[in-house]
């Protein structure tokens, strides 16, 4: 018996996009050295970001 699921179709072009981003290596690169840079604290608060503005 197969199973199926119904999705909306803006939630299978998000599910689309999502897959299609997470297969760029530049992107997964970016990720990773996101993560590292706030493992090290290396953040800024949004107020006083946009206080700059």
């Amino acid at each position: 018996m197969a199973e199926m699921i119904h999705i909306s179709k803006k939630e299978y072009e998000e599910m689309k996009a999502t897959i299609e981003t997470l297969q760029d290596q530049e992107v997964l690169k970016q990720i990773a050295m996101s993560e590292k840079e706030i493992l090290e604290g290396k953040t800024h608060r949004w107020k006083d970001v946009r206080d700059k503005i």
